[in-house]
């Protein structure tokens, strides 16, 4: 399997798997959840901003059957948490510089594999494809919506009515 996007082998999702989770992250609230794709030298795939707070999601392709536990496991392989952690980590750092405080939860996205319930293992939040939109959504609201469109803006989205809200010097 080739190195993809800053990634290990083992965490590198295919691109149906990618086509699969943006679909999923497309039927959330437009209005109050931002969906924003990483930088290309980064673990993760998509960034998503909304009043539940932050999420730095990175899916996973393979089959096989999640096997949550001290290593998690899909099928034969382990699933590496610590780069996705890490990101997650510095993505809040970058938030916080910006005034946006929140911590940036990391989530790992199955595709393919068989999963249970969305269970936690060492500090990483896994999910299958069905429930992500449920299991974003369903939290206790961490963010007002102005905040949480702060959080989309540095990012780098440009949200509907941006560039109306800059004044021109010449009046």
């Amino acid at each position: 399997m080739p190195i993809n996007r800053g990634r290990p082998p083992e965490d590198v999702a295919s691109g149906e798997a990618r086509a699969l989770l943006a679909k999923e992250l497309g039927r959330l609230d437009p209005y109050s959840f931002w969906v924003v794709p990483t930088q290309p030298d980064q673990p993760g795939d998509l960034i998503v901003a909304g009043t539940t707070g932050v999420f730095l999601i990175a899916a996973c392709g393979r089959e096989g059957h999640l096997r949550p536990g001290r290593r998690p496991t899909v099928g034969d392989s382990a699933i590496r948490v610590r780069p996705v952690r890490a990101a997650a980590k510095r993505l809040g750092e970058r938030l916080s510089r910006a005034s946006v405080f929140v911590p940036v939860e990391p989530v790992v996205v199955v595709t393919h594999a068989t999963a249970g319930a969305p269970i936690s293992v060492s500090g990483v939040r896994f999910v299958h494809a069905r429930d992500v939109v449920r299991d974003l959504t369903g939290r206790t609201g961490a963010l007002s919506r102005g905040r949480a469109q702060r959080a989309a803006r540095v990012l780098g989205m440009e949200l509907a009515g941006d560039k109306a809200r800059h004044f021109s010097a010449s009046g």
